[in-house]
């Protein structure tokens, strides 16, 4: 980097000029005196006039990849990549250069980039390190090979095992993943997960015994016997076995462990209910469990939906309730890291009407990890409130406090970079953060970094910049600096919002000074004036004032200015409060402005009051706009409530210019009410708007009347040409009348009456009557019903009938007749479709009454020419102890009935073609948990004439237990059978099954433990050391099943026991 020039002229140069191609060119201005002899040293720094070169780093995926390091040995450079996988390399010479990516985990690759013009986007691909994985699966009761087994790795794949008992799986990133092994449906084996390393370019192997365990099936319901579906049923402790339940509330959870254990079901809106000390033995299949759900008091804590474990009333009417969220809501910013994410609480205090009391409300778990603009993070939660209402956007939100990782986080903030000296890391790491139930966040997140003042020079800006890192924030824009920017001669400017987005490029800034000074301008100096530069144009507000002799500041705001230079507004807030005297009125006005709307059209506006003669309110105008074309909006608030001639009320609250929405219309609103009140009678009407067609509605009409113990009312309303409303009559004590109507012409109307009367007719006393009638276009409604007391009786009979028909004709009606309170007599729907030659209908009938449920229906459906179907069935539940349940079909082509029934051999989801039967019942009885029955059967029949096939089977299981003191045994047995006939190929096919499981055991011993060996043991010792456990009890097992199957041709026998 030496130069001499020489030899040299003697005498007077202007300049020195440094120059090289891909630099910024800098001249040294002199005077430089040259003469015999002279020597003069002059040394200078070149800025290289570089490129940018910008892209994203992704997996093979197509995933992004941060925390990259992308450099290059060509120049000095460096970035890491951020959350979204974007790097920026700036100053890069403007020819071939090699740029090298790395990150651990990833091969290393290095990129020869032609670089030419000011801006170059090169993205990248890289591939992870890799290695293989070989899994051998064993059944732990035989220690037999297990075929057929899945073995997955997490987002890398998964493979069956081979008839080895061998699952290998290439291309598994190296590092440490996660493995999951499920085994075949041969018997219900547990799950097993767990981790293991994988070394690069080597295959890693490993063994896994698999434990039979049992399976849970049974159903969900609530406290009136009713299904409930979408609940999650799981084994308490494990978040693996769990079944969500469907439209029949049943649920089935395969590969539990033996064992005793718990079972939860839980759904919003309900009090999570269990099952506890369920002894399931390897191999069982316990099934007729039933969970019954209370319903929850409430269903939502502001806004966020919840699930209570514990509801406990207290003693000041309030709940104590303990659960938990159900999920973290999604918003721009902040992803639960995890899916099925839950923060729980507990002792949370709820008023009646599900409001949290403040003060006394904790979380469980200390922090819950999310991921911020896809960085990880936790949220700390301990000790923090549950929930808090957020009055300025009325929703609720769980705040809580931030822990971010300080190398992750704060080396991708780019003010480090600005300066020469990077600054220092501050070792606070949190932020504030609250979510929201409507899916957002309060934000933007101070950094809340602690880095105090810090300061960074800009060379050749001729300026320097303070940032405050305490108050400068991030949200989904990027990031937003606060601090001082000090430029010489002159006071300093406070920025308040430098905004720079993720990709580092600054899109705003706000600048105000800081104290106050004072720019002359002429004759016009500009006093603490505040600035706004972003996409939109340029925007400022302060005050001025003039310098001839005024005193007076006036401030102004919104001062704007388009990219294009076009005035667009600008608004007078200060200086102009004195009122002026207007033809005895006075006159004060707060606020001016000039400007142009989104239409283009330039505008007045205009805010303050006017004070009347006699007039003891003053009528107020709030951004009364005036534009060019003549049309007016904003609000005039005359403040009238006056009353004259002592019956006729007048209140005018707001007249209001504007547009109406939904029907584009310009309006004139005025807001308020004319009332006329005389003995026994009162009229009201209020809310008058005029819109510029002509039409108006009227949005509160009222009318009363009373004399003596009779008494009238009217309330209704006259919008979009549209008259509704309702009203009663009363004449005690014998009649009451209650009505409701809408009128929107001859083709759109409708009425519902409601009448109380009192007509005896022998033991039956008539209560109420009501009826209906309407029409919308060519569609009728009509409909009657009423009520009526038994004198034998403690409840009512209700009967409700409703017809609607339309043009076709189409014909569609529903009944219901209601005996005392839980005798629901009968309950129909009918259709007859005779353009479409179709016709349906079903009844429902059945009781809920001491202990005793029973429920049935017969519906029909057909549609000439393509298909019919019949059916009916009973369910019957005593006491939640037994249940019986049958249905009987008949049809043919009907694709809207697709039964499955649990019955192997059972032809599931398939068209009714002739008849139908099945049939289950089950009994369950446990007392205490010491001694317990259960038992199932179902049973079904199908005669397919249509396609010569039939069919028929079924399955019977049943257990029992005891465990009293020392001495206990279990026993379960299963037998299902299956036969069918299929006309079309004379091929008859049977399946049979019978299996049958005893346990015993004495002393410690217990459900739960292993059979045979090793013995149940006690230990004394404090730190329960093997050399001091004594045996002291044993368990004996036994099992065996059978398979029969003929397939037509063929017999085939499988037989096991141990």
């Amino acid at each position: 980097g030496n130069y001499t020039l020489s030899p040299l002229d003697e005498g007077t140069y202007d300049a020195i000029r440094f120059s090289k191609p891909g630099y910024t060119t800098r001249i040294v201005q002199g005077p430089f005196a040259i003469s015999f002899g002279a020597y003069i040293e002059e040394n200078e720094t070149l800025s290289i006039r570089g490129a940018l070169v910008k892209g994203v780093i992704r997996d093979e995926s197509g995933t992004p990849i941060y925390d990259v390091e992308v450099y290059s040995p060509d120049f000095d450079a460096t970035f890491t990549s951020l959350a979204d996988g974007s790097y920026r390399l700036y100053p890069v010479p403007k020819t071939s250069v090699r740029i090298t990516y790395s990150k651990v985990g990833f091969a290393e690759k290095t990129d020869i980039v032609s670089v030419s013009g000011d801006s170059v986007v090169h993205n990248v691909t890289l591939s992870p390190i890799r290695g293989s994985l070989e899994i051998t699966v064993i059944d732990s009761a035989n220690m037999s090979l297990l075929s057929g087994a899945l073995v997955s790795v997490t987002d890398d794949g998964s493979k069956l095992t081979n008839s080895q008992g061998v699952a290998h799986i290439d291309s598994v990133p190296a590092g440490e993943v996660e493995v999951t092994v499920i085994g075949p449906a041969v018997y219900d084996y547990v799950m097993q997960r767990f981790t293991i390393t994988v070394e690069a370019d080597s295959t890693v192997t490993d063994t896994v015994y698999l434990k039979r365990g049992g399976r849970l099936v049974g159903t969900v319901v609530d406290t009136s016997g009713v299904p409930i579906e979408g609940a999650e049923v799981f084994v308490d402790g494990s978040e693996d076995l769990i079944d969500t339940t469907g439209f029949d509330g049943a649920f089935t959870i395969k590969g539990v462990p033996a064992g005793t254990l718990t079972l939860k079901a839980s759904k919003s809106g309900f009090i999570t209910g269990s099952l506890e000390d369920i002894e399931l033995s390897e191999g069982e299949i316990k099934s007729g469990l039933v969970i019954t759900l209370r319903q929850a008091f409430v269903e939502r804590i502001y806004g966020f939906e919840v699930t209570f474990d514990s509801v406990k009333a207290l003693p000041n009417g309030n709940k104590n309730v303990t659960g938990y969220v159900v999920n973290i809501p999604a918003n721009p910013a902040i992803k639960p890291k995890n899916s099925g994410q839950k923060l729980r609480f507990v002792n949370v205090e709820l008023t009646s009407a599900g409001v949290p009391v403040s003060g006394k409300l904790q979380f469980v778990e200390n922090s819950v990890d999310i991921k911020l603009f896809g960085f990880e993070c936790a949220l700390d939660t301990a000790g923090g409130l549950f929930a808090v209402w957020d009055n300025t956007f009325s929703r609720g939100v769980i705040p809580g406090n931030l822990k971010l990782p300080s190398a992750q986080m704060l080396s991708r903030i780019p003010g480090f970079e600005w300066a020469d000296e990077k600054v220092i890391k501050p070792t606070a790491q949190f932020l504030r953060v609250a979510l929201t139930s409507d899916g957002g966040y309060s934000g933007p997140f101070n950094l809340g970094l602690n880095a105090t003042g810090t300061t960074v020079s800009w060379k050749g800006w001729g300026f320097t910049i303070s940032v405050d890192y305490a108050k400068s924030k991030i949200d989904t824009v990027g990031l937003h600096y606060y601090g001082t920017i000090q430029i010489p001669s002159l006071p300093a400017f406070t920025f308040e919002d430098l905004t720079i987005t993720k990709e580092f490029e600054v899109i705003k800034v706000d600048v105000k000074t800081t104290p106050p000074i004072s720019i002359p301008l002429g004759i016009i100096t500009v006093i603490d004036s505040q600035t706004v530069w972003d996409a939109s144009g340029f925007k400022a507000k302060g005050s001025i004032r003039l310098q001839l002799g005024n005193t007076t500041n006036y401030g102004f705001n919104n001062l704007w200015i388009s990219p294009d230079g076009d005035f667009m507004s600008v608004n007078i807030t200060g200086g102009i409060g004195q009122s002026i005297n207007l033809f005895g009125a006075q006159l004060t006005v707060q606020g001016l402005g000039f400007g142009t709307d989104t239409e283009g059209k330039k505008y007045f506006m205009f805010t303050g009051s006017l004070t009347l003669p006699n007039f003891s309110n003053p009528v107020n105008f709030s951004g009364l706009k005036i534009r060019q074309d003549g049309q007016i909006t904003g609000s005039i608030y005359p403040n009238i409530n006056s009353t004259f001639f002592g019956f006729l009320g007048v209140n005018i609250n707001e007249v209001r210019f504007d547009k109406d929405p939904s029907n584009n219309k310009r309006y004139v609103g005025v807001y308020g009410n004319i009332s006329i009140q005389i003995p026994g009678v009162g009229l009201q009407a209020g809310n008058f708007v005029f819109y510029e067609d002509g039409s108006f509605s009227v949005g509160e009409i009222g009318f009363s009347f009373s004399a003596g113990p009779v008494s009238a009312s009217l309330q209704a309303s006259w919008v979009g040409g549209v008259f509704s409303g309702g009203g009663s009559l009363d004449v005690p004590p014998q009649f009451s009348c209650a009505a409701d109507f809408r009128y929107g012409g001859s083709t759109n109307w409708w009425i519902k009456i409601k009448a109380g009367v009192v007509i005896p007719i022998g033991p039956v006393t008539i209560v109420s009557v009501t009826g209906q009638l309407g029409r919308s276009g060519n569609v009728w409604t009509f409909g009657f019903g009423g009520s009526a007391t038994v004198a034998s009786a403690s409840a009512a009979i209700r009967l409700d009938v409703e017809v609607v028909v339309q043009s076709g004709p189409v014909i569609q009606g529903t009944a219901d007749l209601i005996l005392f309170e839980s005798l629901n007599l009968a309950n129909a729907t009918v259709t007859l479709d005779f353009p479409q030659h179709l016709f349906q209908g079903n009844v429902n009938f059945g009781f809920n009454k001491y202990g005793i449920q029973f429920t049935s229906w017969v519906g029909f459906k057909v549609k000439t020419g393509e298909y019919w179907y019949v059916g009916g069935g009973a369910n019957i539940n005593v006491f939640n102890l037994a249940t019986v349940s049958t249905n009987i079909y008949a049809g043919h082509n009907y694709t809207g009935w697709l039964h499955t029934f649990p019955v192997y051999g059972h032809p599931d989801n398939q068209p009714l073609n002739g008849i139908h039967f099945d049939a289950s019942a089950g009994a369950n009885w446990n007392v205490a948990g010491c001694v317990g029955v259960n038992v199932s059967a179902y049973a079904y029949a199908v005669i397919d004439w249509y396609n010569h096939y039939y069919a028929g089977g079924m399955k019977f299981e049943g257990s029992a237990y005891f465990d009293i003191w020392i001495v206990g045994m279990s026993g379960s047995v299963n037998l299902s059978a299956a036969l069918a006939y299929n006309g079309a190929t004379d091929e008859v096919t049977f399946n049979g099954h019978a299996g049958l499981s005893l346990a015993a055991w004495v002393g410690c011993c217990g459900a739960g433990d292993a059979c045979w060996w090793p013995p149940c043991l006690v230990c004394d010792c404090e730190w329960y050391q093997p050399w001091c456990c004594t045996p002291c009890g044993e368990k004996g097992c036994f099992s065996a099943s059978i398979d029969i199957a003929y397939n037509g041709s063929s017999w085939s026998c499988n037989a096991n026991w141990w």
